[in-house]
């Protein structure tokens, strides 16, 4: 016979129907853990807010969720709760990839066409939560020895989607940004698959070799695109070209 935990007298009870639905948990490692890699009904869970026991959810009515075992701090928020363990599951999966040099392949869509680059491709540290100007990127993948310069950020986006114009002062500096889908990965239904397959990625030329980054239908020569420049202000619709400005930070607009 199983004995089940007590529960400390200092807690009142409460409705099981009124508890929070929690996307992620602490496993007996105090490793993270995403609802969608937990077993039905499995314990050993905990908050890593209030270090109390969790247990996981798995019915055919309700969406798959941890719950609290007992009633749980006015803070232990399922948003809380994500914003404090999901970055460093996050971390730790991808690290396990680079530990073991397994390629993890990032798929997206730029000027029309398919792009595929192993993002892990030299990539020496992950790291957590670096400040780059005046934001802060929540992971960032590092190249060389010195790691004073990210191949790659994420943003999480679990306190709000951030404005794609904040994403530029990453690109601007020929650092791409993934952006992962911030409700799914807050509910814990992820996998590191489906997390990167569903990401939105922003300046995903710097991830491609040079010879790949420039469509042959785009036109990168100087001279050109002036000429193309001078006739759009002297032809029809007669367009106008002011001086470059500063604008939301960025120098040269």
């Amino acid at each position: 016979m199983t004995q089940q935990p007590s529960r400390p007298s200092n807690l009142p009870s409460f409705s099981h129907q009124d508890q929070p639905m929690y996307g992620w948990a602490l496993d007996s490692h105090k490793r993270p853990v995403p609802i969608s890699l937990a077993g039905r009904g499995a314990q050993g869970y905990t908050c890593p807010i209030c270090n109390g026991p969790m247990i996981a959810k798995k019915g055919d009515i309700k969406q798959h969720h941890f719950a609290h075992e007992f009633e749980s701090l006015p803070e232990c928020t399922p948003e809380n709760v994500a914003k404090k363990i999901a970055g460093t599951w996050l971390v730790l999966e991808l690290g396990e990839h680079m530990a073991h040099k397994k390629p993890f392949p990032l798929q997206w869509q730029m000027y029309g066409e398919s792009y595929r680059v192993n993002l892990l491709k030299d990539i020496t540290a992950i790291q957590e939560h670096i400040e780059f100007g005046k934001t802060e990127a929540d992971i960032a993948l590092m190249q060389g020895e010195k790691w004073d310069h990210p191949y790659a950020v994420f943003m999480l986006n679990l306190d709000s989607k951030r404005d794609p114009l904040i994403y530029t002062q990453f690109t601007a500096q020929s650092i791409p940004v993934i952006s992962l889908p911030s409700d799914q990965f807050r509910s814990g239904q992820v996998t590191l698959k489906s997390v990167l397959e569903a990401a939105e990625v922003y300046g995903g030329w710097w991830l491609l070799e040079e010879s790949e980054r420039l469509p042959e239908r785009l036109e990168n020569d100087p001279n050109t695109i002036r000429q193309i420049l001078g006739r759009s202000v002297v032809q029809p619709p007669y367009r106008f070209w002011g001086p470059l400005v500063s604008l939301y930070g960025q120098h040269h607009v």
